[in-house]
Parts: structure tokens; C-alpha cells; sequence
């Protein structure tokens, strides 16, 4: 399969198990009778005027559903009316009888039998190269095939989308049919346009396409389309992208430029506001940086090695004793994110720090944070340009000054530490 091909396929998988979520996650809200059991079973002639919310290893519906059916399991099997949407996901889904609204599932192997009312979004296995053995699956007892099937006597009453590994369309669509898959054979009706995307794409004589055929495969010799099943047929023809052109020295000169500005200003702006809204603590930091610079990159290496397993330690417990949520994923965000403050204005206050060194006496703090920062994107920058390992030298600049600053920041956190600091230097009113 094309880089392109795969590209197509790839977005359609995506939107197809994006829609799926959404759905789920969109129902989630609604009240609705919940139930978790290994084997389930609406029996006949049952009627529930609920929504039903559905785990288990088996589950059968033979009884309706006025509401929405929402099922996750091994094997799901739907015999009787649902008045609302079914949305599932499991090893295998059967669909036999029909329902009113939209059906999106997900599932090894699909087999639809029955009427849809709405739009059917499918994701299925199967073979995805043409001549690939379908490998049956036996879930619980039952020998179920991969792939998606609409079987004659099923219809879609509006859009189908499906991807997945191989599909084997004979019943009616009534609206537009867009599918990538690895193989794709079309037999039924579609009522309006069909795209379909495939390694391998097979449409009988007997199908027919209310609108124009799109399609798109490898070869055209992996494409089966007889004259007269649509009013017109139209490859997908996508040109290949041209690489775009090398930067010539001036542009690559501008652009180096431009983005050590954007960065001297925005680290400008960081710097000025701690010097403004948090003068104590950060002029207590710069001052370990300037007198204790070995020791606060010591800790500060030892913080970069040690923090994503502490993260993750203590997102684990926050996980254990509250729950994935808020407690694992509320701690995740705000040490990754304090982790993440930290890299951004690392360079601020390393930049000050080398400032301070640079010019002494009463001279402007904002004019050493000015010289200094410049000083170290300069440093950052000019690695850049070393051959082929130039991002990996500025990317351990960045980690040495992360260390610098988060070393400097603990120790200036230290119990008792403003105690033992010298006086701060003072510099003129900024």
C-alpha cells in the first residue's frame, strides 16, 4: 500500500474510532439502566423503556430497547428492535434485528443482518493484503469470521463509514459510502456516491452506485469495477508531494533570526515577571546559581534523572487511593506541568545568572538578564548548526541548563537557606 494510500486509510480508521468515543463518552451522561455480568441475555418479548448500558463476556438481546443500546464484551449478539442507537465494541457483533437510529461499533468481526435506520460507522479486522487467509475466531463457543458484513438482507437508511481489514458489502446503503480497507468486495446497493480505498477492490456486476464511484488502490490491476454499476467512475488520482525546496543561505540566516528574537523576547518577558511578581525567590535562586554553581547542577542533574520515575511513582498513587479520576490524572497534569514551567523558564534563569557574572556593580538587573539570556540562545543556537549533531548538543544545553536552574531552585527552597545566602546583590531600581 502507497504512503498516500496508507494515509487515506489511516485518517479514515481514525475518524471511524473517533466517532466511536465520541459517542460513547456523549451517552455517558444520560440516565440509563447499567449491568455487568459475564453472560447477559434480554429475553424475548422483554421490553426496556431505558437506556441500557451493558458489560459481559456473552450478551444476547432477544427482548427491545426503547433508548439507545451501549455494550462492551467478548461476544454481542442483537435479535430484537432498538428504538435508539447501538453503540458496541467487542471481539465479534451480530446484528440481526433492526434499529431505528445509528449503529457504531467496533469488533473483530462484524455481521449485519438486519435494518439500520441511520448512519453505520464500523471498524472490523480481516485480511488486510489480498490472498491473506481469514483466520476464523472462536469467541465463546461461537466460530465467528473477521471482517465487516452486510448481508443481503440488510440496509443502512443513511451514511456508512468502515475501515478495517477487509469488508464484504451486499445489502443496501441509502446514502453515501465511504470505506478503506484492505479488501473490499461491493455486491448491493449504495444510493449515492461510493469511495472506496483499498489494497484490493472487487465490485460485481450485479452491485449498483446511485452516484459516482470513487476509488483508489495500489495497482489498477487490483481493481474490479465492470461499465454501467455507476454513473460514472472516477479514480482518486492524488499527486505525489514534491519536496520543497532547500532554504537558500540567506533564508536559513532569517529564519535563525526570527526565531532567536521570538525566543530572546519570550524569555525576556518570563525573566521580567519573576524579577517583578516573585522578587524574593528569584533573586534567592540566582544567587545560589552565582555562588553555588557546582553543587546546585549536581541536584539539578539529580532531579533530571530521578523526576519522570517520581511522576510516575506518585501518579501511581494518586491512581491507588483516588482513582484514575481526578486523583492519577489531576496528579499527572500538575507535576508534569510544574516539570514542564520549569524547562520553559530554565534558560530565563540561567540566562540572569550569567548576566549577573557579565556585568557587575549597580547596573540594571533587567540589563544583565538582557545580556545574559542573549548570551546563552546564542550558545543554544550556534550548536544547533554543528553537523548532525547539532540538535543533539543544543537539546543537552537545555538539560544542563534545566539542571542549573532546578539544582539552584531546591537549595534556594532549602530550610534555612536564606540564612546562609550572602547579601543579594542590588542593583539599580529596575
Amino acid at each position: 500500500m502507497s504512503a498516500i494510500q496508507r494515509g487515506v486509510q489511516g485518517r479514515l480508521v481514525a475518524a471511524v474510532l473517533v466517532s466511536i468515543l465520541l459517542s460513547l463518552l456523549a451517552g455517558a451522561a444520560v440516565a440509563a439502566t447499567l449491568v455487568s455480568q459475564d453472560d447477559y441475555r434480554l429475553p424475548t418479548g422483554e421490553v426496556l423503556e431505558d437506556n441500557l448500558y451493558v458489560a459481559g463476556e456473552s450478551i444476547v438481546i432477544d427482548g427491545n430497547i426503547e433508548g439507545d443500546l451501549v455494550a462492551a464484551g467478548g461476544y454481542i449478539e442483537v435479535n430484537g428492535e432498538i428504538s435508539g442507537d447501538v453503540l458496541a465494541a467487542a471481539g465479534a457483533i451480530v446484528v440481526n434485528g433492526p434499529v431505528a437510529g445509528d449503529v457504531r461499533i467496533a469488533a473483530g468481526g462484524l455481521t449485519l443482518n438486519g435494518p439500520i435506520g441511520g448512519d453505520l460507522v464500523s471498524a472490523s479486522g480481516g485480511a488486510a493484503v489480498p490472498g491473506m487467509p481469514f483466520i476464523p475466531m472462536d469467541i465463546d463457543g461461537r466460530q465467528m469470521q473477521q471482517g465487516t458484513f452486510l448481508a443481503g438482507s440488510s440496509s443502512v437508511g443513511k451514511d456508512a463509514m468502515m475501515a478495517g481489514g477487509s469488508a464484504v458489502v451486499d445489502g443496501t446503503i441509502a446514502g453515501t459510502l465511504w470505506a478503506g480497507m484492505g479488501t473490499i468486495q461491493l455486491n448491493g446497493a449504495v444510493g449515492g456516491d461510493a469511495h472506496l480505498y483499498g489494497n484490493q477492490i472487487s465490485v460485481s456486476a450485479g452491485a449498483s452506485v446511485g452516484g459516482v464511484l470513487y476509488y483508489s488502490a495500489d495497482t489498477e490491476s487490483a481493481v474490479t469495477i465492470p461499465s454501467g454499476v455507476a454513473l460514472s467512475v472516477e479514480p482518486v488520482v492524488t499527486e505525489t508531494p514534491q519536496p520543497a525546496p532547500e532554504p537558500s543561505l540567506n533564508e536559513q540566516i532569517l529564519n535563525w533570526t526570527i526565531r532567536l528574537v521570538r525566543a530572546l523576547i519570550g524569555l525576556l518577558v518570563l525573566g521580567w515577571l519573576l524579577i517583578r511578581l516573585l522578587p524574593s525567590f528569584a533573586t534567592r535562586t540566582v544567587d545560589v546559581m552565582h555562588t553555588q554553581p557546582l553543587p546546585a547542577i549536581g541536584v539539578g542533574l539529580l532531579i533530571l534523572v530521578a523526576a519522570v520515575p517520581a511522576v510516575i511513582v506518585l501518579v501511581g498513587l494518586a491512581w491507588l487511593f483516588w482513582g484514575f479520576f481526578p486523583g492519577g490524572l489531576a496528579t499527572a497534569m500538575f507535576l508534569f506541568g510544574a516539570l514542564g514551567i520549569l524547562w520553559f523558564i530554565s534558560p530565563a534563569l540561567t540566562g540572569w545568572a550569567v548576566g549577573r557574572r557579565l556585568v557587575g556593580g549597580q547596573s540594571s538587573e533587567i540589563l544583565k538578564l538582557l545580556l545574559g539570556v542573549l548570551l546563552v540562545l546564542l550558545i543554544i543556537r550556534i550548536a544547533e548548526w554543528i553537523p548532525f549533531a547539532g540538535g543533539f548538543v543544543a537539546w543537552l544545553l537545555l538539560s544542563l541548563s534545566f539542571a542549573y536552574a532546578g539544582g539552584s531552585i531546591a537549595l534556594a527552597l532549602r530550610p534555612g537557606s536564606a540564612a546562609k545566602q550572602p547579601a543579594a546583590q542590588t542593583g539599580a531600581p529596575l
